[in-house]
């Protein structure tokens, strides 16, 4: 099936429109922090943790037997046509580096360049990776 030029501006619409929730959630958040309003902090720490559908780790080549470190995760953030991930690298459990993808129908995953590392690391920052 041949993809229209539709399909992929929809998909990257969707992946603006995820970007711009992180960061309208990290700004409530920062926001109630300066307050120190302790239920909007609350708030906008579920509306941070809540919004994603899926995080995921994976580690890097080990030896059978040596345990295994998660070396990057995936935040998926809307599933379908289209789709919205985060991915990324982590250093001693913590985002290092992360960028933002976007998919449509039978269309691969295609890195969205208008999102900053540092934001999706500060997203990223509040979810457990297991170290």
């Amino acid at each position: 099936m041949h993809t229209t030029p539709d399909t992929k501006d929809h998909a990257q619409e969707q992946a603006v429109a995820a970007y711009e929730e992180i960061e309208s959630a990290l700004a409530d958040l920062a926001a109630a922090e300066d307050d120190c309003d302790d239920d909007r902090i609350e708030d906008a720490l579920r509306r941070v943790q809540e919004g994603p559908l899926s995080v995921e780790v994976r580690s890097g080549w080990t030896l059978p037997g040596e345990d295994l470190t998660a070396e990057e995760f995936g935040i998926l953030l809307c599933a379908g046509g289209p789709a919205v991930r985060i991915m990324g690298e982590l250093r001693d459990g913590a985002p290092r580096r992360a960028w933002l993808e976007y998919q449509g129908w039978d269309t691969p995953w295609t890195q969205y360049f208008g999102a900053s590392s540092a934001t999706l690391c500060e997203y990223a920052s509040h979810f457990f990776f297991g170290e």
